[in-house]
């Protein structure tokens, strides 16, 4: 929660501003529409101050996102001896992963573009967090990996970053291409959903609808030959499994 402060810092400043001043309304105004203005002003302030703040306490801090037991569902009957990390200028979690699976090869990818993604926040998060030493730069759409070399991808917190379908599509279709028969992508995403719009506000294009998730995850493991496409889904080599709100494992067959 408090490294999304630091991110976001601007917003957090301005709503606790309008907090204090819509508060200082409430107190010195006598006429009733101003009183009711700063009134939803204040609430309006407090509902940002406290949702987001609150939520994301909840889900990054005191979830099992972190701890990882969500993590052994993913991986279940999975043998790691090369894994790759991917991120989008911001990597908060491999670290945690090496440590775990501390006897795995891995590989971190960055697919920061500074051309593409302006946004001030992931530009202060890399300022406060340079990547991990020995990171590699690598675009979305072209991974200096070898095929098939790959037993697991992650994608944590990241590929909302790539803002079009066909970018993320590019991104599961490299992952399709590195990961080794039986292997698994692991993806950690924002959900486009309901609980979503009342913690952070209206729908933008960083968080995936669940159903773009899986179909994006499924389009690029599967096999494509058209012929065994038109069988349905008997035929996908991939299969997609929810293991935590917000993340899905795919694993490829062989």
């Amino acid at each position: 929660m408090l490294a999304i402060a630091r991110f976001n810092w601007p917003f957090y400043a301005a709503a606790m501003a309008a907090l204090l001043a819509s508060l200082a309304g409430l107190c010195f105004f006598n006429a009733l529409p101003l009183k009711l203005l700063c009134a939803a002003g204040l609430t309006g302030a407090a509902y940002f101050l406290v949702g987001s703040l609150g939520v994301s306490h909840v889900i990054y801090d005191r979830s099992d996102l972190y701890r990882w037991r969500w993590l052994d569902r993913a991986l279940r009957g999975a043998f790691l001896r090369r894994a790759i990390f991917c991120h989008s200028g911001f990597d908060e979690a491999s670290d945690a992963l090496r440590l775990r699976f501390d006897r795995c090869e891995w590989l971190l990818l960055d697919h920061f573009d500074a051309t593409r993604m302006t946004e001030a926040s992931i530009r202060r998060a890399r300022r406060i967090f340079p990547p991990t030493p020995g990171t590699l730069a690598a675009p979305y759409d072209r991974w200096p990996v070898p095929e098939e070399t790959s037993d697991a991808i992650f994608g944590l917190l990241a590929i909302h970053e790539l803002r079009s379908e066909r970018e993320r599509s590019a991104w599961f279709s490299e992952a399709r291409r590195c990961l080794s028969p039986g292997g698994r992508v692991v993806l950690v995403e924002h959900l486009r959903d309901l609980a979503n719009f009342f913690a952070f506000g209206p729908p933008d294009d960083q968080a995936m609808p669940r159903d773009a998730i899986h179909d994006l995850a499924v389009n690029a493991v599967k096999d494509p030959d058209p012929a065994e496409q038109d069988l349905g889904e008997n035929v996908e080599r991939v299969r997609v499994e929810e293991c935590h709100d917000g993340s899905c494992a795919g694993s490829r067959g062989g």
